[in-house]
């Protein structure tokens, strides 16, 4: 069983823009990265917008995608 393929098709969320609470790390982070590579936008927010920040742009850099860090 190949457990690394991908379980949906490239840009099924195109034209899509998802909110991940704690996408900061961890899992939240995880699913943000596959998200935006799989064409949507995507809203990550936490307490720490610093951290936010960071992961925001590290996944850009990545993906090439928009991820939009917001302080809750």
């Amino acid at each position: 069983m190949d457990f690394s393929a991908k379980m949906l098709r490239d840009n099924a969320l195109e034209g899509k823009v998802i909110v991940v609470t704690g996408g900061g790390s961890g899992l939240g982070k995880a699913m943000t990265k596959y998200f935006m590579e799989l064409g949507a936008k995507v809203a990550i927010s936490s307490r720490d917008l610093e951290k936010l920040q960071n992961t925001a742009k590290e996944l850009e850099t990545e993906t090439g995608g928009t991820c939009l860090a917001v302080q809750c």
